[in-house]
Parts: C-alpha cells; structure tokens; sequence
C-alpha cells in the first residue's frame, strides 16, 4: 500500500518516517540510537571557568576554513583526510566541547509534537504525531523511553485500481531503550488502527539484545538540539572536526562515509537580544555535489548552544532555506548553565522553494522540554541494564556480528 495524501504530499522523508513509525517495527522506528580542553583565554577562565560559557571576544573574528580535504580517486572510500583547521575553528571547537561536557549526566522528560500544515478542515485527516520521551544519560550510558502516537491520513491504491481510496492509520509505538556501554537492550510494541475498513488491528512487539553500541538522539545533546533530523547523532564539536571524527564516533548514524565537510566561520550576529557566532556546516558529495548545509547561531551567552538553524538542501535552493529552526525559550539550569526548554522547526514544501523561490509551509515540528536535571543523584546502575521483555516476544540477539533469534524464551534479559 502506497500512501499519497491528496492535499499537499509530503515532501519530505521525514513525514515516510513518521508513517513508518506507526505501521512498521521498531527496527525502523524505535532501535536507535573528556578529554581535557584548553581555556580560551584568561580572561574567560577567570569570569567563566566554573560553568564553561565562551569567550565572546575571541569569537569575533571572521574566517572561513575547510575542515575536510576531498577525497582523491585513489584513496580507499573508507580513507579520511582531514586539512588542517584554523586557530580560530579549533578555538571555537574547543570551547564547544568543553560545555557540552556541562550535560554529560542528566535527566530530560520532554514532548515533540508534528503538524501538517496547513492544517485539514476534517479533524480526521489532519496527519499529525506526539512523542513523549524521557532520557537518562550518565556519559555514554543511557536509558530513552518513547511513547508515540500518531494518526495520518491520505489515499491509497490498492490492486490495479486507477484511482486511489481515502485511508488513514493511527496508533501508538512504545519504544524502550537502555545502554551499559557495552550491551544494548531494547524493546518495542506498536498497536495500530486498519488502514481500511474490515482489517484488524496490528500488533507487534520486538525486542534486541546487542553488542554494538546505538545511536542517541541529538535531543539529548542541547548543542544538537536544532539538529534532530537528518544529521548524524554525535556531540556538535564532533561534527565540526569532520568526517574522520564523525567515523570514530560510536554509531553516528546518518552520515556518509565519503563525503566531505567544511566548516565556515561567517562572523558575528545578533538574535532575539543574544549575540551569536555563525558557523555555516557544509556537505559535499563523494561526486563533488553540493549537497547540504546547516547554518547554525551559537548564542555566546547561552553555552554556545545554536538559537537558530536555517537548514538548506541546495537542490532545492541554494540561497533559500529549505527548514528554519528556533529556540523559542530557554531555562538557567544551574548559575551560567542553560538549556533549551521549547523550541520549534518548520520545513518548507521542497517544489515551492524550487520553482516559485517561496517559502510555504509543509510541516512543523514543536518540542517542549517538561523537566531536565544535571547530575541527578538518584540515578542506579540497572536503569542502564535491567529491561524485562514481555514473554513470548521474540528477541534479536547480535554477538560479535552474529544475528540470531530467541523465541518464545524467557521473558527477563540478563
């Protein structure tokens, strides 16, 4: 069954993921995934050493840098080369990284609500999905529980028919998570609606058991926070380095392993009475395509943490941002630590930006933190090992590469 909405299609892959989300296992959906640093400068140590905020002055400078070397034909499409960065970007990198180590122990319960827009006149078939997520991090180990529920709405072709039929699916995905460092376990359980009249209700349930370590979500990572989608899931002073230590990185998801990033320090800029830093993060394909870029505005007295994000996919533009995503609030945390408490994206429709060089809205996406401590004391070790899974449910086992299948087994991982 192919699902085409019959108002404005959505244009992006984001809105196949959500619909996914609801009809398809967790395998798709729910199974994702200190170094020492240098003081800028005496100055920031003094003012700011006990919360890592940055240096607003050594900040100001414009200078743009390529992070990556091209690739030449001869080398290997595993081989990374990296030029060697400015001061100013390693600076700039180097203060990043030392406050995200401010967030390396939390506890985070938010909401993320997607909107199609505009919104349909019929309640019915307004496509449309809330999250609810909670995370537990203690440096690399973590737990994230999800809850969604989501309803989606379209027309659907079915056999050989010429035209297509109204359709909608809804539901709900409950997804658990949990990371020692070095044994994930995870288990999901979706239960969805008939996409037509007279099929039953879905029920799937999953679980794994792995050695490889997941990703985590860049919504646990405020640096990142702007960067939910489409992005790979590292701490931001990790992208900035480039593809070599993207790779390195545990799992980072969406990335390819052969194209090139750039990074450009484009100056200074003000925001919402916050001075920013903008930094333009650029991707160029292994074909030497200009793929994507994220032009992101560190607020210099919010942790360096981006305020703003204009998202730009340059087939579809090259001056037009194709999404712009916003901090709409913040909270002080702790003296001089602050965190992103609402924020929102709004995608634009792709053809429109392309063919007419307009803005029109395709979809938004509003996150709203509820609760989020800093080294929470009360956090115990088996909330990063201990997850029971309901019995029967059949369990993926992957051991030093090798898959295998538990079924009907007893219900409690070890």
């Amino acid at each position: 069954m192919i699902l085409l909405s019959t108002r404005s299609a959505p244009s992006t892959l984001f809105i196949i993921l959500l619909i996914t989300a609801v009809v398809l296992p967790l395998s798709t959906i729910g199974a994702q995934n200190k170094t020492k640093t240098e003081e800028i400068s005496k100055t920031s140590a003094q003012k700011k050493s006990n919360v890592g905020t940055s240096s607003a002055a050594s900040m100001a400078v414009v200078a743009e840098t390529t992070q990556n070397a091209t690739l030449s034909k001869k080398e290997a499409s595993h081989t990374f080369v990296d030029a060697p960065a400015s001061d100013v970007l390693k600076e700039l990198i180097r203060e990043v990284q030392k406050n995200e180590q401010l967030y390396s122990n939390l506890k985070l319960t938010m909401t993320s609500v997607y909107e199609k827009l505009p919104k349909h006149v019929d309640v019915n078939k307004q496509n449309q999905s809330e999250s609810e997520i909670s995370i537990d991090l203690q440096g690399q180990k973590f737990c994230k529980h999800e809850k969604v529920k989501s309803h989606f709405w379209g027309a659907a072709f079915f056999g050989i028919s010429p035209k297509p039929t109204e359709s909608s699916t809804s539901g709900t995905t409950k997804t658990i998570n949990v990371f020692d460092g070095k044994t994930r376990r995870s288990f999901w359980k979706s239960d969805t609606s008939p996409a037509t009249v007279g099929e039953p209700r879905r029920v799937r349930s999953g679980g794994l058991i792995s050695d490889e370590p997941p990703s985590l979500t860049n919504l646990a990572r405020p640096h990142m926070f702007l960067l939910d989608s489409g992005c790979p899931e590292v701490p931001l002073s990790i992208y900035l380095k480039g593809i070599k230590a993207i790779s390195a990185y545990p799992n980072p998801s969406y990335f390819s392993r052969d194209s090139v990033i750039s990074v450009h320090i484009l100056g200074d800029a003000e925001f919402k009475g916050l001075q920013c830093i903008k930094i333009l993060i650029d991707t160029t394909l292994a074909n030497g395509i200009r793929h994507n870029g994220w032009e992101l505005w560190l607020a210099k007295d919010r942790n360096l943490i981006p305020v703003r994000n204009f998202s730009y996919t340059y087939r579809w533009s090259k001056e037009m941002p194709i999404a712009e995503s916003t901090v709409d609030e913040w909270k002080e945390i702790r003296p001089g630590v602050w965190f992103p408490i609402k924020a929102h994206t709004d995608r634009y429709h792709s053809q429109t930006v392309k063919r007419e060089g307009k803005q029109k809205l395709s979809w938004r996406m509003q996150y709203h933190v509820k609760c989020v401590l800093l080294d929470p004391p009360r956090i115990t070790q088996d909330v990063f090992t201990k997850l029971e899974f309901p019995e029967g449910t059949p369990i993926t086992v992957r051991n030093h590469g090798k898959v295998s299948t538990i079924k009907n087994e007893d219900k409690n991982s070890k």
